[in-house]
């Protein structure tokens, strides 16, 4: 078997795993209420784009994300795993990256109006704004349907 470059030159990056990728000014967070069909579930989820002032309008697929209030993908008939954004600190671990993402929604963060600032975030490179979403979709996959409550831009 071959070798790659980056095992031969840096032979301790190589086996400190994969490189995650580059992050830059477009990067951004998602917090999300999301339905999972069969068997009816409802639970949250923080998702996570490299380019999410470009690649997050269109129903494109996250680059990571995770799960919150306990849901694990389980198949659970009726449970709502939903968390309540507003008004407390939420934090969640990405499931590639192992990233942790926290954010801090102000307690009248849903009646607010759409696009005004909710809050802040943070993960351990940079500071994040947050601001009201619509409750658009976000993005779909079979079975399920994810809203946009949030979105949380690099400061």
């Amino acid at each position: 078997m071959r070798a790659s470059l980056i095992s031969v030159i840096f032979p301790a990056l190589a086996a400190a795993g994969p490189i995650i990728e580059a992050r830059g000014p477009n990067e951004g967070v998602y917090l999300t209420n999301c339905l999972r069909f069969e068997p009816g579930i409802n639970y949250s989820e923080m998702d996570y784009y490299t380019d999410a002032k470009h690649k997050s309008q269109n129903g494109e697929r996250p680059n990571d994300l995770t799960y919150l209030g306990g849901y694990k993908g389980e198949y659970t008939p009726g449970k709502d795993f939903r968390v309540k954004w507003e008004g407390q600190h939420v934090c969640g671990t990405f499931s590639s990256s192992g990233e942790v993402f926290c954010s801090n929604i102000v307690a009248n963060g849903g009646s607010l109006a759409d696009g005004a600032f909710a809050g802040t975030g943070h993960n351990k490179e940079t500071n994040f704004n947050c601001y009201k979403d619509t409750g658009r979709t976000l993005y779909s996959s079979t079975g399920i349907l994810c809203h946009a409550m949030y979105y949380c831009f690099d400061a």
